[in-house]
């Protein structure tokens, strides 16, 4: 199958979203597809070879940034692109499947079969891209909504758009480390040897309104966080003076966040019930946070927050912990009863690796999106 990949992610960047994006194409060319990845506009200082390596993926597939026009705006350039360049090749691929909206319209118009993948309502994304939502989902080459969770296939039924059958529900996911990651250094604290990470974006809502007051409540552990911009991380380090238990470790480039995660004891998925996405919206009710699978990956506890989203892959003493959200106490008697429980903590691990391994890799995404569309797409 030639499958046409169309994202507006920016790649190479620190975005959760990028790595998503060359992850499923990774896992999409394993599955025998023959792979293009079509991006938006970008000043690239760095050659394919290292961005494949940048973010750990196999240079399966073939890499596009479409060019841009200084007088269009960026994403209707990128749309316009799309459909100048199917409308020039001498045969259609296969599938077009897209992260982008506006791709997924230019693609249909070009004759195309298009899958859309959504992260979010399209309520959140403006009236215009409301109505161009409306008109995808029901055009005859539209094949199937793909969305990460359950709670937003029930908010599209809710909205009597497309049927049950016609959304199909794929949590984001990880694959398992191809050997034993070494353990990463972390450096000297004034803590104990007992290591707790998060790794993650600093947005409000994303976990560290519980990350520093826990390291507050629990002087003898040692807490690392990966992750966050410069402007973030100057204002958590602000916050978190005077901490000598907590190490802000910045940005990490995705292919060595396995190896910091294998040097933690425990990983923290503290999310909010509000958590603001990269625009401003709030996602927390609908997200599939990528941390989560990594963290089923790297083989460790996770304590997350009990919300409902989160236990449509997390199951409390099953494969993990889950605290109240807004209470830092009840995260601090969770660190210390994994530290004080090593056999508790092991069983959780494997569990959840288990877990990960059986049903939440970027293999088995990609596989049960392809079986699932195999009809459709004859």
């Amino acid at each position: 199958m030639k499958l046409l990949y169309l994202a507006q992610s920016d790649i190479p960047s620190q975005a959760a979203n990028s790595v998503h994006v060359m992850k499923m194409c990774e896992a999409f060319s394993a599955q025998g597809c023959e792979v293009a990845l079509w991006l938006p506009e970008k000043k690239i200082t760095s050659s394919a070879e290292e961005i494949f390596r940048y973010y750990g993926v196999s240079p399966r597939f073939d890499l596009c940034w479409l060019a841009g026009m200084s007088w269009l705006k960026p994403s209707y350039a990128f749309a316009w692109q799309v459909w100048v360049q199917l409308r020039k090749v001498r045969q259609l691929p296969d599938l077009v499947f897209s992260r982008s909206l506006l791709g997924a319209v230019s693609a249909l118009l070009a004759g195309a079969k298009v899958v859309l993948e959504v992260h979010q309502p399209m309520r959140d994304s403006g009236v215009l891209q409301g109505l161009m939502f409306r008109w995808i989902v029901r055009h005859k080459r539209f094949q199937r909504l793909v969305v990460i969770t359950q709670a937003l296939k029930d908010w599209h039924l809710q909205q009597k758009l497309l049927c049950a059958e016609m959304i199909h529900v794929a949590p984001d996911g990880a694959e398992p480390p191809v050997t034993d990651s070494p353990r990463v250094a972390s450096g000297p604290t004034e803590a104990g040897d007992f290591r707790v990470g998060y790794v993650g974006s600093l947005h409000q809502g994303k976990g560290m309104e519980v990350v520093l007051p826990l390291a507050q409540l629990l002087a003898e552990v040692d807490f690392h966080v990966v992750g966050g911009s410069d402007v973030q991380l100057r204002e958590w380090r602000n916050k978190a003076e005077g901490l000598g238990n907590l190490t802000f470790h910045g940005f990490m480039p995705p292919v060595d966040v396995q190896g910091f995660m294998s040097g933690m004891d425990v990983l923290l998925a503290p999310n909010q019930q509000v958590v603001k996405g990269v625009g401003g919206s709030d996602i927390g009710r609908w997200t599939s946070p990528l941390k989560i699978f990594e963290y089923m990956a790297a083989r460790k506890p996770i304590l997350a927050s009990d919300l409902s989203v989160l236990r449509e892959v997390l199951q409390h003493e099953g494969n993990c912990l889950l605290c109240s959200a807004d209470s830092p106490e009840q995260w601090a008697h969770a660190v210390v009863r994994l530290r004080d429980e090593p056999a508790l903590s092991q069983r959780l691990a494997e569990q959840a690796y288990t877990d990960l391994v059986g049903k939440y890799t970027w293999s088995c995404r990609a596989r049960t999106l392809l079986a699932c569309l195999a009809d459709r797409t004859r």
